[in-house]
């Protein structure tokens, strides 16, 4: 399996738990609210998928050895929220 395989993989697991495992009803009625009171819980929402992002770039770096990527991880983690947002 290449490396770009196991991302996409991985990162569909990701998506699924994120959107569907870990989001509670609290984000998900939180996300209609008018005016900010959103804000909070599609916050942790989209915190959940900057944490899924940071440990998937983490275990990928871990399998290929490689420092370089755990440098990413942190990175990668913090842009996943505002596409999300």
């Amino acid at each position: 399996m290449t490396i770009i395989a196991l991302l996409l993989m991985l990162f569909a697991i990701k998506h699924y738990l994120a959107d569907r495992t870990l989001q509670t009803l609290w984000m998900v009625e939180g996300k209609r609210r008018r005016g900010l009171s959103f804000v909070g819980p599609l916050a942790a929402h989209c915190g959940i998928h900057g944490i899924l992002t940071t440990a998937v770039i983490l275990s990928v770096a871990a399998l290929l050895v490689n420092p370089v990527f755990l440098l990413w991880a942190l990175p990668c983690g913090l842009f996943d929220f505002p596409p999300i947002f």
